[in-house]
């Protein structure tokens, strides 16, 4: 794959490479990363936000272009041939393809990013174009599935975070095909709920392997903003889940909701065994501020919905109990954005630590051949050992 696609100009992807060529070792590679991550924070502050939001710019324009190839086809189904239908496709596949070559060979790291999200979006349309015409009577599903196989093939190529975060959408959105197709929109209570705990611990799964890649030397599947939007979407489920346990039921205390359980059961004993492993894994196996963070206020959101209805049930003082919620939810946050920040000072001088190592040992062969003298072409001094100064006497020859 490395020989069809061209390198990422990502520093995790450089990174990745150095350390497949034997240029870096696997048990330097956190200090080489912390090196990484301050070497960019340094060069953010001397005006890296243009390099930033020049790429933001790229990825915008990539999607803009790839959605509007979409919605090309969408107004204008009627009134293109079929085969017109395929050569716009295929001709801007082969357009970009070029741009492509034409950007290796001339070694521009800038734009390949983007000009592969729109080529994995351009597959995407062409996909749905070959259903449409020839009609081939496959379930949408399959056709995000099949999407999703192309975009990880590009992704592990790549590593792309873009890439991978396409992976996950368009795994995500397969998945809610195929259970809206199998069991309908409205399925019954039972049915949604086993149906969002598959897709939550689909996407739980891909943040897991994701973030353990670093640590089993997977390199293609480095992507910690693809790890963090994966949590994202399992905890957008999981909350979601939790409304339902807390919200669909007759009573939150006495309602029978799913298998003879009450809701506030399910989701209290839910928050009470994932508590101490999502404290566990994010601030001891591996320590992250931000996965802890993001469980950390899905947490708040589930015990506010809980509360929330609690309050409803037993008082009719709406101001009181908007009060009351408000209250929960202000403390509950300082008291969670406090934990954090100390969090990130008790990770900072292992971090320093660690730059300040790699920095030394990166930069101890250069005073090694810096301080080598040059003998062939060393200048003789203008004094003599003896201490008589030949500076004077030159001088007196030059000024008699």
């Amino acid at each position: 794959m490395q020989t069809i696609l061209p390198p990422s100009d990502s520093a995790d992807a450089a990174l990745c490479r150095w350390q497949e060529a034997g240029l870096i070792k696997s048990a330097d590679m956190q200090a080489a990363r912390a090196v990484a991550n301050t070497l960019a924070a340094e060069h953010h502050r001397h005006g890296a936000w243009q390099q930033r939001l020049a790429w933001l710019g790229l990825s915008l324009g990539a999607l803009s272009f790839g959605a509007g190839v979409i919605f090309f086809f969408a107004y204008n189904w009627a009134d293109l041939h079929r085969f017109a239908k395929f050569a716009v496709l295929e001709g801007a596949m082969l357009g970009l393809l070029g741009l492509l070559f034409m950007l290796e060979r001339r070694e521009i790291a800038t734009g390949k990013g983007a000009i592969l999200l729109m080529l994995d979006l351009l597959f995407g349309a062409l996909l749905a174009v070959v259903g449409q015409v020839y009609q081939t009577g496959a379930d949408p599903w399959q056709l995000f599935a099949l999407w999703s196989v192309f975009s990880l093939l590009l992704a592990m190529g790549y590593r792309s975070d873009w890439l991978w975060c396409c992976v996950i959408g368009q795994l995500n959105l397969a998945l809610t095909l195929y259970f809206s197709t199998r069991f309908g929109l409205w399925a019954m209570f039972d049915d949604q709920v086993r149906i969002i705990v598959v897709i939550a611990s689909v996407n739980l799964v891909l943040h897991l392997f994701l973030d353990a890649a670093p640590r089993f030397k997977i390199t293609a599947a480095t992507m910690p903003f693809a790890s963090l939007f994966a949590l994202l979407l399992a905890l957008g489920y999981l909350v979601w889940l939790a409304a339902l346990l807390v919200f669909d039921s007759g009573s939150l205390l006495w309602g029978q909701t799913l298998y003879g359980t009450d809701g506030a059961s399910i989701v209290g004993a839910g928050l009470l065994l994932l508590s101490p492993l999502v404290y566990l894994y994010y601030r001891r196996i591996n320590p992250s501020a931000i996965g802890l963070g993001l469980w950390g206020f899905a947490a708040i959101g589930v015990a506010t919905m809980a509360l929330s209805r609690l309050i409803l049930e037993s008082s009719d003082d709406p101001v009181g109990i908007f009060m009351l919620v408000g209250m929960f939810v202000l403390g509950c946050s300082s008291a969670l954005v406090v934990y954090l920040k100390a969090m990130l000072r008790d990770m900072s001088p292992d971090v320093d630590e660690s730059v300040t190592s790699g920095l030394l040992a990166s930069k101890a062969p250069d005073f090694e051949s810096d301080v080598e003298p040059d003998v062939e072409n060393d200048v003789e001094p203008d004094f003599e050992p003896d201490g008589e100064d030949k500076g004077e006497d030159n001088a007196k020859e030059r000024h008699p």
